[in-house]
């Protein structure tokens, strides 16, 4: 095996109640994740050396600032594996929308990569590592309907939501910036 394709879910917020600021700077939430339809494509190839991103979108980083870049960086230092990875994101989940694209591809990077390089890495191992990466990233290793607590990170099972008929609407503003800044506000 020399590739791995992944389909890399978005999500939605069902309910977000921010309980306090952290001493780290961060916020103690209490959410209830839900996985959607919507999902991006994840192509990883494993390479003899190097890490590179292409793209279907010209606005997402092709660098460190890409967390499946950063997926990448993160195996090979708690692994000590010397190989390298090309990673191709068709993206469908607009980036910067507050529906974690980006946290979900870099866990499919992580998958990937642990069948790819056949680390064994048990899934609680991926929880550890998806954490380090972001806030999100935790809940896209088991997806489904999940709460979530701390940074996001203290999930629980739920029971499967009842089907939902969405309309996702995304205004021309990006939520990248703007989540930070309405969180030091509160």
């Amino acid at each position: 095996m020399d590739s791995v394709v992944l389909k890399s879910p978005a999500k939605i917020n069902l309910v977000l109640d921010v309980v306090r600021k952290r001493l780290d700077g961060f916020h103690d939430v209490d959410l209830v994740l839900q996985e959607i339809d919507l999902h991006d494509v994840v192509t990883v190839r494993s390479v003899d050396s190097g890490i590179s991103i292409q793209c279907s979108r010209p606005d997402v980083p092709l660098n460190e600032k890409n967390l499946c870049y950063r997926a990448v960086q993160l195996v090979r230092k708690e692994t000590g594996v010397s190989s390298g990875a090309r990673i191709a994101l068709q993206k469908t989940i607009p980036p910067s929308s507050g529906l974690g694209g980006g946290s979900s591809n870099a866990v499919a990077v992580l998958k990937a990569l642990n069948a790819l390089w056949k680390l064994n890495v048990s899934p609680l191992q991926l929880m550890d590592w998806s954490s380090r990466l972001g806030s999100d990233c935790a809940f896209f290793v088991r997806g489904k309907t999940q709460r979530a607590r701390g940074r996001g990170e203290l999930l629980e099972a739920l029971s499967p939501c009842p089907e939902l008929h969405l309309v996702l609407a995304f205004p021309a503003i990006s939520l990248n910036e703007k989540t930070a800044m309405v969180y030091r506000k509160l």
